[in-house]
């Protein structure tokens, strides 16, 4: 189950996705080229986290089905 899914399944009807640029990509070109310090870099850093995690791969190895 995605992040996504998960939030719906909640029932949280507004839900405001941003994409991977903003908060990975632009504020690293920034960092890079000096206009942003480190410190506020590391404040976009930490509120983007990416996982490589799938429960499919999971439930295949054990032989089970989550819901």
């Amino acid at each position: 189950m995605t992040k996504y899914r998960y939030a719906k399944l909640l029932g949280y009807k507004h839900i405001i996705v941003m994409p991977k640029l903003i908060f990975k990509y632009v504020p690293l070109l920034l960092r890079k080229i000096e206009i942003m310090p480190k410190s506020l870099y590391s404040r976009f850093d930490g509120m983007y986290i990416e996982s490589d995690f799938s429960s499919e791969r999971t439930e295949d190895k054990l032989s089970i089905k989550f819901n």
